[in-house]
């Protein structure tokens, strides 16, 4: 397991501050202030990777050592998937190539702008770095990704599609046009608290 929150770098961060009561929030958002790209990748691969795959490269990272196979796949890596889930994808990247049309014009957008933004790009990452050579791709359910790449992960498997799969979400869609999208509609919590089973739900966060 690999965890990349607004609570800390790493699943143990994660764990002991939720069980502690601990809030990542700040100004009624969640953003993992802690995760600094350089620490963990080369600036090759950082300017190849909008940050929602570098969230779910790391976070993969850790998954990958925590399960032993850092050194060593256990299966043929034709056996092996990686599915990532993800709302949005490289909405920064997205909006970075917008604003470099508007301003310079088209020979300003940067070349890699469709293979950063495009919602498959953190699984083909991930794969590519540990070597998985079984099916990988993105599944796109909005608040629901993560969880829909995990139980399809399972299907997989229980299906005989592979033997493995290396799973999960990323997110990161702190941008001002994200910001002001969901604002629009609504969404977001003016009190800066998600509860969406309470009465007093107001949106989330």
């Amino acid at each position: 397991m690999g965890a990349l929150t607004p609570l800390g770098v790493g699943a143990r961060a994660l764990h002991e501050r939720w069980t502690a009561g601990t809030s990542g929030l700040e100004d009624g958002e969640g953003a993992c202030a802690a995760f600094v790209p350089t620490e963990h990748l080369s600036k090759k691969e950082i300017r190849r990777a909008d940050r929602f795959s570098q969230l779910g490269v790391v976070a993969g990272d850790e998954a990958i050592a925590a399960a032993g196979w850092a050194d060593e796949l256990p299966y043929d890596p034709e056996r092996i998937g990686c599915v990532m889930g993800t709302g949005i994808g490289g909405i920064a990247t997205l909006t970075h190539g917008q604003d470099r049309l508007r301003e310079t014009g088209p020979e300003a957008v940067p070349p890699l702008s469709v293979p950063l933004m495009m919602s498959n790009a953190g699984a083909a990452s991930l794969s590519l770095r540990h070597g998985l050579r079984g099916p990988v791709f993105g599944v796109v359910s909005a608040c629901a990704a993560g969880a829909h790449a995990i139980g399809i992960a399972q299907r997989m498997i229980r299906c005989g599609d592979a033997d493995a799969v290396l799973t999960g979400g990323a997110e990161a869609s702190l941008t001002p046009l994200a910001r002001a999208a969901f604002a629009s509609m609504s969404a977001l919590s003016p009190t800066g608290v998600s509860r969406p089973f309470d009465a007093r739900r107001d949106g989330f966060v």
